[in-house]
């Protein structure tokens, strides 16, 4: 086990990295107090959903962020001496709840980690004792096969080498007479008489086909046996023993990773005829090359989040802008049916799907609040649909911009199409506040 893996599971530094992505929160002066406030708001109910599903690290979060946000940021805001008093004691009300939940939730989460530290550390003593047992029968596998080879070596040099002494002390054989006939006698003339036999020569041995024992490894007297040579078995082969393989936690025992807490999207499904039924309530507008633009807004269900309602409040747009108004009206319908705000939807009526500078930063508020949140743009000339949030990168960079209506911003792709978001073929109720 790593340095870097063991503190990953230090219950301290991960409810230490939860307080820090709750800190990732800015506000943006050109949004006015009121909207934070509304926000707010809805990031408590959420946070009490979540804490109801057991979520407790998000809810956390939440409240944390929620405190941070009105502790430290909002009271910058240029314009926060023009909050209403209502909106300041809901604002308190709020804060003292998310203060008191925080505490709560941080023994809760602590405890949590604890348990998932000490169930990992049982799986790595499980796993390490189950290697060690792999690396002692393979070690003992090998002792035994180096023995038997050992052996086998030993018994085929005695057979050898008892061959070879018992060929050396048989007999030789000498080498065989040559018998020699004597010539076939001629008849002869008289006076006849015998001559002498001639001498017996014997002739030189015949080659030897009988074959030889191998020379011995020392040379010896022919006639002497040869000089016994004790054997010295071979030392073993040395291998080197395994080299154990860098053990690898069991990541389903892996507590969540902060990072991937916080970059996991919930998905989130909105209604097939999304686009469509908005365009019909946007048709005046669009004939007349103007932006028309509405609320995302649903309930959390299941892990998930559902859009079940589309709001159109009043507005007033030009070819490439969209501005609300009385949003009022827009808080009273949300409360009354407990919805949340998960996006925004609005129409590009002659140009392409995208996010223009002014749509990423009107996107950024949204986002910053609610991950998931989506912008959806309607390109009816192009017969385009697009999904969009803002990248990482994206959002940081918007959220410390200062600049207002169109301008350039440098950096990498700020805004992608969202993975997190399907169509489903439930009903969207649409309220238009502009009537």
């Amino acid at each position: 086990m790593t340095s870097d893996e063991e503190a990953s599971y230090d219950p301290a530094r991960r409810i230490a990295a939860l307080a820090e992505a709750a800190s990732r929160v800015d506000i943006d002066p050109s949004i006015l107090p009121k909207r934070y406030f509304r926000s707010g708001h809805e990031m408590i109910r959420m946070a009490r959903i979540y804490s109801d599903e057991r979520d407790y690290e998000t809810a956390y979060i939440l409240y944390m962020k929620y405190s941070i946000l009105f502790v430290d940021k909002l009271p910058t805001h240029p314009d926060y001496k023009s909050v209403l008093k209502e909106d300041l004691i809901t604002g308190r009300k709020n804060l003292k709840e998310a203060i008191q939940f925080a505490e709560a939730l941080k023994p809760v989460i602590l405890k949590k980690y604890e348990q998932e530290r000490q169930e990992w550390l049982k799986q790595r003593r499980i796993e390490n004792e189950r290697r060690e047992k792999e690396q002692a029968a393979f070690n003992e596998k090998r002792r035994q096969e180096e023995e038997r080879k050992r052996l086998e070596e030993e018994e085929h040099f005695r057979k050898l080498q008892a061959t070879k002494q018992q060929q050396l002390l048989e007999p030789k054989p000498g080498p065989a007479p040559v018998y020699v006939p004597a010539p076939q006698s001629r008849p002869v003339q008289p006076p006849m008489f015998h001559a002498a036999p001639p001498a017996f020569v014997p002739s030189m041995p015949p080659p030897m086909t009988h074959p030889l024992p191998s020379a011995p490894s020392a040379p010896h007297q022919i006639g002497q046996p040869a000089a016994f040579t004790p054997f010295v078995p071979s030392a073993p082969a040395t291998h080197p023993p395994p080299k154990a393989e860098p053990s690898v936690p069991d990541r389903s025992l892996k507590p969540s990773d902060v990072g991937l807490l916080i970059g996991r999207l919930r998905p989130m499904v909105l209604p097939e005829d999304l686009c469509l039924r908005f365009l019909q309530f946007a048709e005046s507008q669009t004939r007349k090359n103007v932006e028309t633009c509405g609320i995302l807004c649903g309930v959390p269900e299941q892990g998930r989040y559902r859009v079940t309602h589309l709001l159109i409040p009043k507005q007033s747009g030009t070819s490439d802008t969209c501005t609300t108004s009385q949003e009022e009206e827009l808080f009273t319908v949300m409360d009354k049916e407990e919805l949340i705000t998960l996006g925004w939807i609005h129409t590009h009526p002659s140009q392409t799907a995208f996010l223009s500078s002014v749509d990423l930063h009107t996107h950024a508020s949204y986002q910053a609040l609610l991950p998931e949140a989506v912008a959806v743009v309607v390109a009816p000339k192009h017969g385009e649909n697009g999904f969009f949030r803002l990248s990482e990168s994206g959002l940081d960079s918007i959220l410390r911009c200062r600049q207002t209506g169109f301008h350039p911003h440098d950096g990498p792709t700020l805004f992608t199409q969202c993975q997190h978001v399907s169509l489903a073929g439930h009903s969207l109720t649409v309220v238009d506040l502009r009537l």
